[in-house]
């Protein structure tokens, strides 16, 4: 019994590994899947060749157009696991590309920074906060002055951060949030003091001198704030970007289209209400084509097809006359069908009839009128697939 259970497990998982499709990126060609077109509509594992020093790898995918102003469609990352000194990295794509579309790809290496790398991230980060603080204050009569509203400064403060760390990644994947609001606090506080009570905060006999002390004590208060709130986010082990890789336009395989042979059994109203319904019913035959060939389309437009086909004999009139159609002379309809299972759908459309005899209601001698009526029917369905040769 254990060792049916340990052959279940051995078999879901082949399975399992057996739906994803594996694309190589090549990093000397800086190419994808040997120039090939990418498989569609199905997840993929990307695999490729890395450094031993790097210890992350992004994967952003866009559209290919729009580049200036486009967000990715799809995200994923890969952490070196522990202990894993290797030299390829295996990345899943769980998403899905249209067959027949192109993609770009943007791959990005990281390498983890040593001590001293970090340490001296943290003092560029500190020295750009520094300065934005310093530039950002002048002193007037009574009270230090803004040159931006606080709310203005936190957010400068926060893109400070944002665009110094824009190039490295921690390895857990939390990223900066944003100063706290102590730091706003602060600017408040800077923003409500007066400069008139400097005198006797700061022991200085120089009004002026005293009030630029007294603005500098309270900058330099603002500012440890500022080293200690990064430095916490320092605290993560960071990883700095060494190499980025772009491979545009990258075209997805397409597939071929197909349209379905639909035989059925239908039924045409002709006149009448439900207590004097008159309809005429027959076998008919014709051909579907799919709102949609992808299997990652909604559901509604998988599922649907636009009909077009013939019924196998005419319908019976009153006072002896038949229902056939125009060109043709039978029945013909127009209409969607939609899976109900496997092989079955349900058509529902328009029929366009012609009714010939000697008294159809028509006037002037005229002796056949062309109408249209709406038709309900059960088909089954025979895909034929179709494609060009290449």
């Amino acid at each position: 019994m254990k060792k049916i259970i340990i052959l279940l497990f051995v078999a879901l998982t082949i399975q399992s590994f057996g739906q994803l499709s594996t694309i190589n990126y090549e990093g000397e060609l800086n190419q994808l899947n040997n120039g090939l077109p990418l498989p569609a509509e199905q997840k993929l594992l990307l695999v490729g060749d890395i450094p031993v020093t790097v210890n992350l790898v992004e994967l952003d995918l866009y559209t290919t157009k729009g580049k200036n102003d486009r967000d990715a469609l799809y995200e994923n990352r890969w952490k070196r696991p522990v202990n894993n000194n290797g030299t390829q990295f295996r990345l899943p794509i769980n998403y899905q590309l249209n067959a027949g579309k192109s993609y770009d790809f943007v791959l990005s290496y990281y390498h983890k920074l040593s001590s001293e790398q970090t340490v001296q991230l943290y003092q560029q980060l500190v020295k750009n906060l520094d300065n934005y603080v310093e530039q950002s204050f002048q002193i007037g009569n009574k009270k230090v002055l803004f040159s931006k509203k606080t709310k203005r400064m936190m957010k400068d403060l926060d893109e400070v951060v944002k665009v110094g760390l824009s190039n490295y990644r921690t390895t857990n994947q939390s990223t900066f949030n944003g100063f706290s609001d102590i730091i706003a606090g602060q600017l408040e506080k800077i923003d409500d003091a007066s400069l008139n009570k400097a005198e006797r905060v700061i022991e200085e006999a120089d009004k002026n001198k005293a009030k630029r002390s007294y603005q500098e004590k309270m900058i330099a208060d603002l500012k440890d704030m500022i080293h200690t709130e990064v430095q916490s986010v320092m605290n993560d082990e960071w990883n700095g970007l060494s190499q980025q890789h772009r491979v545009d336009a990258v075209e997805t395989e397409k597939r071929n289209g197909y349209f379905s042979l639909n035989v059925g059994y239908g039924a045409v109203y002709l006149d009448g209400d439900i207590d004097n319904l008159s309809y005429g019913a027959a076998p008919y035959v014709g051909l579907a084509f799919p709102l949609s060939t992808s299997t990652i389309a909604p559901k509604f437009f998988r599922n649907a097809s636009v009909t077009v086909g013939v019924f196998t004999k005419n319908f019976d009139g009153e006072n002896e006359s038949e229902i056939t159609g125009p060109i043709i002379k039978r029945p013909v309809y127009l209409g969607l069908d939609y899976k109900l299972f496997q092989f079955v759908r349900f058509n529902a459309g328009a029929a366009f009839l012609e009714e010939v005899g000697a008294d159809n209601g028509q006037v002037g001698g005229i002796e056949k009128r062309v109408f249209i009526r709406p038709f309900v029917g059960v088909s089954a369905k025979i895909n034929i697939s179709v494609g060009l040769d290449k």
